[in-house]
């Protein structure tokens, strides 16, 4: 249960039950509207800039010991292949656009480029268990319509950044087990559509955002390094079903 007066959340931690973010559907509704629009797209062409931020990607990650993937990846245009079925487009039978990036459990190294900006169409990013560091690049505000994102079990630090504000249709965030140290103090007060935040087992130390729990329903930030007390402006939203500190 929350507990909470007049909009405010108590002064003190309350526990729940453990629960995972992938048995949770922040993301069925994007994943239902990318099957309604599946298009045959054998002749599809992928836009230039969405080829050079997934070779980009590539490089920047280990691509040749990706245990996914290869040795498709780079043959051929990529919404008409999928690249070993890492790749998921929609479009018309001319042109195409990436809408989704699956290399979660592929053994990617190194740190995820600017280039991920590039993927301009990109609805779900799944990048969970793999050995990813570094932080995460401010580009992915460029993702106006990220539905999803999936980092979980890597080994990113720093900050979450600010651009995550930006992203008007995001659902789902995925960020636990890692190292992240801090959170945009914007986190939540635009996403009106976030469903569920995953940001247990990390490094936070900064206080909680104050729209954190604004809209969504699913929220874990336990097994961090905050202060035991939530602070006095934490705003709890209507639609809180879980919240685990």
């Amino acid at each position: 249960r929350i507990h909470h007066s007049r909009g405010k959340a108590h002064r003190r931690v309350v526990k729940h039950t453990r629960w995972r973010s992938g048995g949770l559907s922040g993301e069925e509704g994007a994943m239902n509207l990318l099957v309604g629009m599946a298009l045959t797209l054998s002749t599809a062409t992928t836009p230039q800039t969405e080829v050079a931020a997934l070779t980009a990607i590539y490089n920047a990650t280990g691509g040749p010991w990706w245990t996914k993937c290869n040795p498709e990846w780079g043959v051929g245009d990529p919404c008409q292949t999928s690249w070993g079925g890492c790749v998921l487009c929609d479009g018309t039978s001319s042109l195409a656009s990436v809408t989704q990036l699956n290399l979660n459990g592929s053994n990617l190294t190194g740190t995820l480029p600017e280039e991920i900006g590039d993927l301009s169409n990109l609805m779900i990013l799944r990048l969970q268990e793999n050995a990813l560091s570094g932080t995460i690049p401010a580009t992915v505000g460029q993702l106006s319509v990220l539905h999803a994102l999936h980092v979980s079990h890597n080994s990113f630090s720093g900050a979450l950044p600010e651009a995550l504000c930006l992203l008007g249709n995001l659902t789902t965030v995925g960020a636990e087990f890692n190292g992240f140290e801090s959170l945009p103090t914007c986190l939540g007060a635009q996403n009106q559509g976030l469903v569920s935040i995953f940001l247990d087992h990390n490094a936070l130390t900064s206080t909680l955002p104050p729209n954190l729990l604004r809209y969504p329903m699913f929220v874990t930030v336990n097994h961090n390094r905050m202060s035991s007390e939530l602070p006095a402006t934490l705003e709890v939203g209507p639609n809180l079903r879980r919240f685990q500190a």
